[in-house]
């Protein structure tokens, strides 16, 4: 082959491979067109980037599309009118869906900022603004960018400075509100203890009804009285009837033992109001005719949930105060038992 031919073919050779390359290579509008459509897929600030720095070597520029302006102007629209972080927010939704739709547009996304800061959400206002400040800018509107970026940097510390406030007040009313609640429980708790104090006293009774005699150590001194070792059991005692008929009553806050009078009245002898959720908690009162508490006296009783009986001196016989008891000395007591 001749040496002219040879340099023809490579000639053609070059400029066919030129030809190809060329082909390949998209051109700046064709990149710009994907990456529009790798924004609009997955919306972020690396896809936004790409967007910009290509639209700002296309000439001339992409038109605004008529639906991203509407959904701009709405934005705008409703920014203005809103009073609240619930409108801004809505205003931002518009302005989120124009920039979907023209993610190259400046205006838009500056108006996301003053969106997302008017809804108190600053970090993502300054998110917007540093993709907002990589367009081509005049020199006063990347200074004003800037200068916003620093405001909305000292909006967020002293919101975070609000919130840990908050979060203190906030805490400390919980800590206040379960402290009530806790005392409620333990007020429920405890008015549940003393009713089943009651329950258990009202167990033992059994529906019966009571008589009532007065204790003696002398079967022939009804006032004679006994002592401890004679109360329970240790020694001998004589009893002096009081009431052969006598009933109870249950209430909330107190259980009550009336006896029939010869005359057919009826008095309240004995009351007993719980303090606790034992039997032993309990504080009796002895009754004067058909008097109210009152009109009452305290007095030291013993209860016998076994079998229903309950031992209770008479006023101004033991004390109450376990350090002035003397268990050697006698005092006057009287025995209410379930009639036989």
């Amino acid at each position: 082959m001749k040496p002219i031919s040879k340099l023809i073919i490579f000639v053609l050779t070059c400029l066919t491979l030129a030809a190809s390359a060329f082909a390949q290579e998209p051109s700046p509008r064709e990149q710009f067109q994907t990456a529009v459509a790798a924004y609009q897929k997955a919306a972020n600030s690396e896809t936004a980037l790409k967007v910009i720095e290509l639209f700002k070597q296309i000439d001339p520029p992409p038109a605004v599309t008529e639906e991203a302006r509407r959904h701009f102007v709405m934005g705008a629209t409703v920014l203005k009118e809103s009073t609240d972080a619930a409108g801004a927010k809505k205003a931002l939704d518009l302005f989120t869906q124009s920039v979907h739709l023209a993610p190259w547009w400046a205006e838009a996304r500056y108006n996301c900022v003053l969106a997302r800061e008017a809804s108190g959400d600053f970090n993502g206002a300054i998110a917007e603004l540093k993709i907002y400040l990589v367009f081509s800018l005049a020199d006063t509107e990347r200074r004003e960018a800037q200068d916003k970026i620093y405001a909305l940097e000292a909006k967020t510390q002293l919101a975070a400075e609000r919130k840990t406030e908050e979060d203190k007040v906030a805490t400390a009313k919980k800590v206040e509100e379960d402290k009530v609640a806790h005392a409620a429980a333990e007020k429920r708790q405890a008015e549940q203890a003393r009713r089943d104090v009651f329950t258990k006293i009202k167990n033992a009774v059994n529906g019966r009804s009571y008589v009532s005699d007065e204790l003696s150590y002398n079967d022939t001194v009804r006032y004679a009285g006994v002592n401890e070792h004679e109360l329970f059991g240790g020694g001998q005692y004589y009893l002096f009837t009081v009431h052969t008929s006598m009933f109870w009553k249950y209430f909330d806050e107190r259980v009550e033992l009336w006896g029939d009078n010869h005359d057919g009245s009826k008095s309240l002898v004995l009351l007993g109001e719980s303090w606790g959720p034992k039997i032993t908690d309990m504080r009796w009162f002895v009754g004067k005719g058909d008097n109210t508490k009152s009109e009452t006296q305290q007095v030291w009783v013993y209860v016998n949930l076994e079998n229903g009986c309950l031992y209770a001196a008479s006023v101004g016989g033991r004390p109450l105060n376990a350090s002035e008891f003397d268990p050697k000395k006698r005092y006057r007591y009287y025995r209410y038992a379930p009639a036989k």
